[in-house]
Formats: C-alpha cells, structure tokens, sequence
C-alpha cells in the first residue's frame, strides 16, 4: 500500500508592537491585547513566535510577534 504524504502550506502574518506600548496605531492595554489575539485565533491564526527588539544597550524597544495559519 502507497502512502500519500501531504505537504502542510502555511501563511504568516506578522504584527509589530512598539515600546511605547502601541499597537496598530492606539495605545492598548492587556485586555486589548487579549482581545486581538483571540481574534487573531478565531481566524485560525496561531503566534508561534515573539522576536523581543532591542537597543545597543540590551532595553527592549518592541516586539514582533509572529503569527501561522493552515493556507485554505
């Protein structure tokens, strides 16, 4: 019997987040933040990584999460 092994394709979307704690534009707090990543996974998005920027000195000056989901 021959297997038929499917390649997963993803897409990716990625979100940067300032130090001064803005994201999109407006300033969020944890509960708007709670609330776009949910609805980030009710797309089926999945954060599957979170690349903290820095400056010279080793402070954090933002992030950039990274987010995956199964390509339709």
């Amino acid at each position: 019997m021959k297997k038929c092994l499917a390649m997963k394709i993803f897409e990716y979307k990625t979100i940067k987040v300032k130090e001064n704690a803005k994201i999109f534009d407006s300033e969020y707090d944890l509960k708007e933040m709670e609330r776009m990543l949910n609805k980030l996974g009710s797309e089926g998005w999945e954060l599957t990584s979170n690349i903290v920027q820095t400056d010279i000195m080793g402070n954090a000056t933002g992030a950039i999460l990274v987010f995956k989901r199964k390509k339709h």
